[in-house]
């Protein structure tokens, strides 16, 4: 039983035309972008102009996701202020700081799914969406007069997140079918 110590060589990398990755030349396809590297040069550039065409596509629906961080940097600030102005308003001193103490909290909150969305838009949005709606329907239970207190802003904050997360959600499956 002797062992072939003397191995076949393996054939020398060659540069990927799409994405310049080293590839092995005995390969159909690119493992990093499926670019056809046995493909014809019109299969070639044709995959090439789909992959920029999609990569355009991607980045106009990354742009769209990211006013979902907008929108909670806003709701951070808005938060904020009411927090602020319910801090001098309130009459006694414990309601003051558990005023403060809320609003704070929100607004922190806010602002943490706003920088999160940057780096995982998709479960960001779907947690920020979920607090905003939770939200609402807290203060209309506290205060069933609320409402249709801003009820046109609430739907836009709604509406805004919603296509957000479809953004993210289309620009996800972009990003898996062409391994962008």
């Amino acid at each position: 039983m002797s062992q072939d110590t003397n191995p076949q060589p393996s054939p020398a990398l060659v540069q990927c035309k799409c994405c310049c990755e080293s590839v092995n030349p005995t390969h159909q396809l690119c493992p990093v972008c499926n670019f056809p590297l046995k493909g014809t040069e019109e299969e070639q550039n044709n995959f090439i102009y789909q992959r920029g065409y999609k990569q355009m596509e991607l980045n106009e629906l990354k742009g769209k996701s990211a006013r979902a961080a907008i929108t909670f940097y806003i709701l951070a600030g808005v938060l904020l202020l009411w927090g602020v102005v319910g801090f001098f308003k309130a009459d006694a001193g414990d309601i003051r700081i558990y005023i403060i103490g809320i609003y704070g909290f929100l607004a922190v909150a806010f602002l943490l799914l706003g920088v999160w969305s940057d780096k995982k838009p998709i479960p960001a949005i779907i947690c920020g969406l979920v607090l905003y709606v939770a939200l609402s329907i807290l203060n209309f239970v506290a205060d069933p007069g609320t409402i249709t207190s801003g009820i046109i802003i609430k739907a836009l904050i709604i509406v805004g997140l919603v296509r957000a997360l479809v953004s993210a959600l289309d620009a996800e499956k972009i990003r898996k079918e062409h391994k962008i």
